[in-house]
This record gives structure tokens, sequence and C-alpha cells, in this order.
């Protein structure tokens, strides 16, 4: 793949503008102990921080409309979003920034290339959730030991968005672990793991010489957090390729 490969647009959908305020979508995830920032103003946002910049766009509006009180500027904005749970999370962001490079560059979608276990999705499916009614536990035993994302979203009508975590991009399945010896290009994914927030992801969108910009949806302590760029060297250990992108750049 050729570096000068730029996924900037794509992260700059998540820019958006109200009112002559231009803002980052903030930071958001379904997990109460991760939301350190919000632990005493806890909800349950719409999409769950895995909206499309298209659905957080609408429903910052509808929200706003009703609103009593309008933020006037853009970090009033951002608050605005965190106290309806409205933002975005790490492996959300990801993705979107990921399938819509595939789609422009190759017409192939990332939930063709990412994959849940069987034995995950039939645990799901004996704890009786809604989308069992779309499909029979016979057609999930038929499948083999990892099945597509994309297959799941036909059959059974599941966002895959809404099932990728960290894990799921990175599975050996979709992607390749890069030795620290390895250029990155862009779209490579870059895994942080700790023990205080768990694992964490970010996507390389460019490269120029040996500077390469990163970018990600994260929460720094006490700041409302979300999209962001940051740089980091050009080999660096803990990089991931998806298998896709090392078969077409061969």
């Amino acid at each position: 793949m050729s570096s000068t490969v730029d996924l900037t647009p794509y992260v700059e959908e998540y820019k958006l503008s109200v009112a002559g305020s231009s803002f980052y979508t903030p930071y958001w995830v379904n997990n109460k102990q991760l939301m350190v920032a919000v632990v005493d103003k806890w909800v349950i946002g719409p999409y769950r921080g895995k909206g499309s910049p298209n659905q957080i766009k609408a429903v910052l509006k509808r929200r706003l409309e009703s609103a009593s009180s309008k933020p006037s500027s853009p970090e009033g904005h951002r608050q605005f979003m965190r106290s309806i749970g409205l933002g975005i999370d790490c492996s959300g962001f990801v993705y979107h920034v990921l399938d819509r490079f595939l789609m422009d560059s190759y017409s192939q979608r990332l939930s063709q290339l990412l994959a849940v276990e069987k034995t995950e999705v039939l645990k799901a499916y004996d704890a009786k959730l809604s989308w069992r009614k779309k499909i029979d536990r016979s057609e999930i035993e038929a499948q083999p030991d990892y099945i597509s994302l994309n297959w799941l979203r036909q059959k059974a009508g599941k966002n895959p968005r809404k099932i990728t975590n960290v894990a799921r991009l990175v599975s050996p399945q979709s992607a390749s672990k890069l030795p620290n010896s390895t250029s990155l290009q862009p779209g490579d994914m870059i895994k942080l793991s700790s023990k205080e927030f768990g694992d964490h992801i970010k996507v390389v969108v460019q490269v120029a010489g040996q500077k390469i910009v990163t970018a990600e949806a994260t929460e720094p302590v006490n700041e409302l957090g979300g999209v962001r760029y940051s740089t980091v060297p050009s080999h660096y250990d803990g990089a991931y390729r998806l298998n896709f992108l090392q078969e077409v750049s061969k």
C-alpha cells in the first residue's frame, strides 16, 4: 500500500459543526467503570459509543432542538453531548475509519474481514437475546469455527460496529501483529493496554516521511477526551495490519 494514502478525511467526519462552533466528537464508552469522568452522571446514551458520524449528528440536532438551555461554545457542546451519553469509543471510531477507507479504496466492508468465534455466538443465542428470532441455532452450528460479522449482519440483523471491540479488530483471524522493525502504513492499528483502563486502539491515518500520524477516540483523565490526532515512531511494537491489507500491499 502506498504511504501517500490519507485516512484523515474519515477522521474529520467526527468533527461536528453546530451554530458556528466546530469541535470533535467527545469520548463515550458503554461501560460505567471506564467513564471515570462521569461516574456520578452515568447514562446509557444513544448508540452506546458506536454511532456513525451521521447518527451522532442527527441525535445532537434533535436533542439541541428540545434543550431548554443551549451551549454557546465548542466545549459547551461537548459537555452537552457527554451529559446525554453521546460520543464515540475507541473501537467504534477505528471501525468507522477503516470501513470507510476499505469501501472507498477496495469496495470491501470491514464486516467481511472481521470474525467472531462460533462458541461466542452460540452462547449469545442461548441467552435468548431478541435477535435469535431471526435465525435457527442449526444455522449457527453449520458455520465454521469463526463466523464473519457480515454473516451475522445478514442473518441476524446485528450491527457489526456494535459487536466490535479491540480484541475483534486485532484477532488473528482478521489481523497480524507487525514486527517492530516494520514501517507503519495508513490503515495499520496500534493496540495499547493498561491494567486500569484495559485495551485501547488507534489507527494510522497518514505517513509523511518519518512522521506517523495516528487518530483515536480516547478519554484522558479529567478531560472530555474524544477524537484526536497524535504521532508515533515509524517502527512501533504493538501494531497490527488487517490480513486483507497485508495481501493487497504485496
